[in-house]
């Protein structure tokens, strides 16, 4: 079995959602000691411990406290539309919309592999603001 790494997820969480160690997912994916897991990598898991169905609901849980946690701050006014530009990497997209994380421009651009951005390619980028009181 196989998934897709998304954004904010690490190989820490895939292991304590599969009941192993994240060294046993190391293996297991031919991933060097301390090697980063990129964003949209596809690893092969374990689930000998724990069946699919708990790990996509710990998965679920992690995404909606994520959300939430966000949200308590913040919402979106509207969106804008962004021209990706020879040369840009995801990393420098999010830094001209710094108030916008990973997995909220993943959420507005689903059919969009965010790790293999192409020139000319449009992404729709939210407009975050700080939430007021009350």
């Amino acid at each position: 079995d196989t998934i897709r790494v998304v954004a904010g997820e690490t190989l820490g969480h895939y292991a304590e959602w599969l009941g192993t160690s994240a060294s046993r997912l190391r293996v297991l994916n031919g991933l060097r000691p301390a090697q980063p897991v990129n964003f949209g990598a596809t690893l092969k898991l374990d689930f000998s411990n724990v069946p699919r169905e708990r790990f996509e609901e710990q998965r679920r849980v992690f995404h909606q406290r994520l959300q939430s946690e966000f949200f308590e701050t913040r919402r979106i006014t509207g969106t804008e539309v962004y021209v990706v530009r020879r040369g840009d990497t995801l990393a420098a997209v999010l830094g001209r919309f710094s108030a916008v994380p990973v997995w909220l421009l993943q959420q507005y651009n689903p059919d969009v592999d965010l790790a293999a951005l192409r020139a000319g390619s449009q992404l729709v980028v939210p407009r975050v603001a700080e939430a007021g009181p009350g």
